[in-house]
């Protein structure tokens, strides 16, 4: 299960064990090695630099330093979906529990139960928390107390943590980064895990799984366009009833059986260019699609880029929604802005179902012959006798466009360690949410 993990662990030096060399003496620096007798040294010289090498190991060991100088930081995994938190707990059993980088080693504590240590939000563990440096966080983590943000760090802190960028000579960039905090979420949205003030706290660093799901997600939207484009459940709606009435099925000529429609040459249109968008498009590209999107915030590329979001749907024959939900997003696709699609024309939504108006939908999957992908609703799970699941104009999916079974875990955790690792070594780690990204999430 987690050998394609392990393999790349192994080949990028994310798991190293307690850290020493072969040959290495607890309290020499990395790459060094005992002397042996007789070479030139004096039984007392070498029983002084002995006892030098122990006294620097305590040392080490007493202000939160692995033997050899590295800093030994202390990290504790808050996710709380029982599947993504056991998977893992398995990924860190392999590698007993420690994560070593080129600069600073991670040891991450697992309490039984993560709402119990952060505590309820009247009154958090504030201090006991800030005892950690490193914080993983995702799916039903318990939220973060703001006050950590400013919290004071304790003596127990590693040496890196408590040194100055002004002491820190050479290593300025290094140490300067190993003495920030750092938030390694491993999903995606969270705003209801991560305060805000953390992500802008000049002492905090916080990441989430960034690209590391994208192309799961711009899968599905590619499978719900294409089955809504050839209209693949009524068809097999359509043959299952002819089946069972005639004995046999009618194919061509038969007006029971909807015929579908292509996507080559169509005018695609995407509203939102982030992530996802961009992998989708390399998805759908071959397909002959005249792409257009609708971002105002982003680089649309070689892409035509749409003044406003009517132009978008004036121009378009299909509309993929990528963006967030934000004030300005929510029930922007309205009943005016879906009028001004063809007959035939088709809307796939894998982002947040507030973008587009409930009432607006409804009436449309009712009343018109647009065609709907939709992986989100707006209330989840939607009522069993919904309109929305029985519509044939509607191809719907569970919130799944990111779920693939362990591909997926596979996926988080590969991102996880690599920016653990980065970390560890005195680089930024990739993915970094900062205000601008925060404020977009839903």
């Amino acid at each position: 299960m987690g050998s394609q993990h392990d393999d790349a662990k192994r080949a990028e030096g994310h798991l190293q064990g307690d850290g020493f060399s072969p040959g290495q003496t607890p309290g020499q620096e990395p790459g060094t090695r005992s002397q042996e007798n007789g070479q030139g040294d004096n039984q007392g010289n070498k029983r002084r630099e002995k006892q030098r090498d122990r006294q620097r190991g305590k040392r080490g060991n007493q202000r939160g330093e692995k033997p050899g100088g590295k800093p030994l930081l202390r990290g504790v995994l808050l996710v709380g979906r029982e599947d993504l938190r056991s998977y893992v707990l398995d990924r860190l059993t392999e590698c007993g529990f420690v994560i070593e980088g080129r600069k600073a080693i991670l040891k991450i504590d697992v309490p039984e139960d993560p709402a119990t240590l952060v505590g309820p939000p009247q009154a958090p563990n504030v201090s006991q928390l800030s005892q950690y440096d490193v914080f993983l966080t995702g799916w039903e983590s318990p939220r973060l107390p703001e006050q950590l943000a400013t919290a004071r760090q304790t003596e127990s802190a590693p040496a890196a943590r408590r040194q100055s960028p002004e002491s820190a000579g050479a290593d300025a960039p290094d140490a300067t980064l190993l003495s920030k905090k750092y938030v390694c979420h491993l999903t995606g949205t969270m705003r209801e895990m991560v305060p805000r003030n953390l992500v802008t706290a000049p002492g905090w660093i916080v990441s989430n799984w960034g690209s590391a799901l994208s192309g799961f997600v711009a899968e599905m939207t590619l499978a719900l366009l294409l089955t809504c484009a050839r209209r693949i459940p009524e068809s097999r709606s359509a043959l299952a009833g002819e089946y069972e009435r005639l004995g046999r099925w009618k194919w061509r000529g038969d007006t029971a059986v909807p015929i579908g429609t292509t996507l080559y040459g169509k005018r695609l249109g995407l509203y939102g260019f982030g992530l996802i968008a961009k992998e989708f498009v390399r998805l759908v590209r071959p397909f002959g699609v005249r792409l257009s999107v609708y971002d105002p915030y982003a680089d649309t590329e070689d892409l035509h880029r749409c003044g406003s979001l009517q132009e978008l749907f004036a121009d378009s024959d299909i509309v993929s929604i990528h963006c967030g939900l934000t004030p300005e997003t929510e029930r922007s696709v309205d009943k005016a802005r879906l009028s001004l699609l063809p007959e035939d024309g088709i809307v796939i939504n894998t982002a947040r179902a507030g973008i587009i108006d409930e009432a607006a939908l409804r009436e449309a999957v009712a009343h018109s012959s647009l065609r709907f992908g939709l992986d989100v609703f707006h209330r989840e799970p939607p009522d069993p006798d919904d309109p929305l699941l029985s519509s044939s104009n509607v191809v719907p999916t569970p919130h799944s466009a990111g779920e693939v079974g362990y591909d997926q875990y596979h996926a988080i955790w590969d991102t996880a360690v690599t920016n653990l690792t980065r970390f560890l070594s005195g680089e930024l780690p990739a993915f970094i949410v900062d205000e601008a990204v925060y404020d977009r999430m839903t």
